[in-house]
Order: structure tokens, then C-alpha cells, then sequence
């Protein structure tokens, strides 16, 4: 509670109305509890919007994009909620340098949302000031459509993505300690599981600690069995899991093959589907004699 008056002012300096009224509402209804129970005090004032924040995580995206190079923003300056002469009033108080090009963040967002960043804007006390006397963070080996991503995700908790990029911002977002952005980028690459390419998204999964990307590439092979047996990689990642199966007897399953054996007979409902389980099983057990392993 001693903090409300400090949220206030910054929803307000960042010109987020529906937070303002949100936290306004809120503060009104706990003050009018609080007299009908004397002795009580409230501690905290949590604050769930009405509509499960969609306007705000809506402002919040617009805020994050007056923190970007003018030509990156996606919306043009002058439509709402800002108009062009309020741009200048969202208060940034870092400045991070990606490729040459200054994004005028906000320490509350990177702090709040990331130990990473937190750990590093405490360490930068004494760095180069920019013209608005705020402090600089270099950010290296980093593009700027990922870092862009990276600052949308702060900001609103969301960001676009897509095949080129989604491998690239889970790799940062791991560096930067964002779990909520490595499963957001775990459920963006369900999405582009293939042939191609799923025994490289299971290791990826097992990698960033993705279960639920894991889950689905099982199925995937599960469902597509006769075809990814004849993959060499797939056959390399059932010999990976039989050797990490620490002091291994002939009796101990193999991860991969317990997930794939699972979806095979989880979903039979008929006589139908029962004779292609069976035959599916079966093709793992060739498999498993052919790379000479008992699983």
C-alpha cells in the first residue's frame, strides 16, 4: 500500500488511463473494507482488470514502442492513445544501444521483469550519459529485431513471432532470464514442427526446459512414425537417450521411445486402431534391433 501513491504517478506519466482508474477503483473499494473492520489494515492492493488486462497489455505495447527509434514503431505518432506532442512525456530513464540505435527504455519494466537486467543496470552506476543525461547499456551480439522483441515482451508480456526469428529470441530470452518469453517462444514453434525438422525441436525443448514443445514433437513422431524411423538424426537421438540412461541395464526403457510408445496406445478407441498401434509398436521394435539396444 505505501507503494500506490508511486504506481499512480507512473501510470500516469506513462499515460496508462485504464491502470490509473483500475488502481484508483481498486484503492476506493479496499478504504471502504478497511472502515467496516477496525483493527484491520491492508498490506497490498492487487489489481485484476476487468477485461484480464487486454487495454493495458494494449498500452503497454504502445508505451513499449515510444521507447524505440521513431522508424521501428509500428503505429504512427499522432493515433491514439498518444498524440505527438505527449511522445516526449514517457519518462525514460535508461538507454540501451543495440546496433547504433538508442531505445529510451524504462528501468521498472527490465528490472521488474528480468534479474538479468536487474543485475545489470545496478552494475552501471558512473556509464556514459546520452543527451537526456540518462544513463547508456550497451547491448552486444544482440540484433535489433530481436531486441525489439525482447523490449515488446517487457513491456506488454507478448510479441510477434515467427519462424525466421523464434530460435533466436528463445535464445536471448534464456541469456535474460525471461521464462515467460521461452515458453511463449516454445508454444510459437509448435507451430512449425515438420519432418524436417522435429528431432532438432525435441533437442531444443530438452535444452531450454520446453515440456510442452517436448510433448508435441512425441506426438509428432508418434503420428508420423514409418517415416521418421528412416531419419538418420532420429536414429542418432534413440542411441543419445539409450547412453544417458546412467549405468544402463537391458531392461531400462529409453526416454524418446517411452514417449512415442505413449501417445501410440493412449488414443485407441477401436479394433481399428489397436491393429495400427500394434503395428506402429512394432516398427519401433525393429528399430531398436536394428541399432542393436534393448528398450
Amino acid at each position: 500500500m505505501d507503494l500506490v501513491d508511486d504506481c499512480l504517478k507512473l501510470a500516469r506519466q506513462c499515460q496508462l488511463s485504464v491502470l490509473v482508474a483500475d488502481i484508483e477503483d481498486r484503492m476506493k473499494k479496499t478504504l471502504s473494507w478497511e472502515s467496516t473492520k477496525p483493527g484491520v489494515s491492508v498490506t497490498t492492493l492487487v489489481v485484476d482488470p476487468a477485461d484480464g488486462g487486454d487495454i493495458l497489455k494494449q498500452n503497454l505495447a504502445q508505451l513499449a514502442q515510444c521507447s524505440m527509434p521513431a522508424d521501428l514503431t509500428s503505429w504512427v505518432v499522432g493515433e491514439l492513445p498518444f498524440d505527438a506532442e505527449a511522445v516526449p512525456l514517457s519518462y525514460p530513464d535508461v538507454c540501451f544501444i543495440v546496433k547504433d540505435r538508442q531505445f529510451m527504455c524504462h528501468k521498472a519494466f527490465f528490472c521488474g521483469r528480468s534479474d538479468y537486467f536487474k543485475a545489470l543496470l545496478e552494475d552501471h552506476f558512473g556509464e556514459n550519459k546520452c543527451s537526456e543525461n540518462i544513463p547508456v547499456v550497451y547491448l552486444h551480439d544482440i540484433s535489433i529485431d530481436i531486441f525489439v522483441r525482447i523490449l515488446t515482451y517487457i513491456y506488454s508480456d507478448s510479441c510477434e513471432l515467427n519462424s525466421d526469428i523464434v530460435g533466436d529470441v528463445l535464445m536471448f530470452a534464456d541469456m535474460f532470464l525471461l521464462p515467460g518469453l521461452k515458453r511463449l517462444c516454445g508454444t510459437s514453434m509448435i507451430r512449425y514442427v515438420d519432418l524436417s525438422n522435429v528431432v532438432s525441436m525435441i533437442r531444443t525443448s530438452r535444452l531450454f526446459c520446453l515440456p510442452r514443445l517436448e510433448t508435441h514433437c512425441a506426438e509428432f513422431i508418434a503420428d508420423n512414425l514409418t517415416k521418421v524411423v528412416q531419419s538418420e538424426d532420429f536414429k542418432e537421438l534413440v542411441l543419445e537417450d539409450a547412453r544417458n540412461v546412467k549405468g544402463r541395464e537391458e531392461t531400462d526403457s529409453i526416454d524418446i521411445v517411452d514417449e512415442i510408445r505413449y501417445y501410440i496406445s493412449s488414443f485407441v478407441l477401436t479394433f481399428s486402431d489397436m491393429e495400427e498401434a500394434n503395428e506402429k509398436l512394432r516398427v519401433i521394435d525393429d528399430l531398436l534391433e536394428e541399432l542393436d539396444i534393448e528398450g
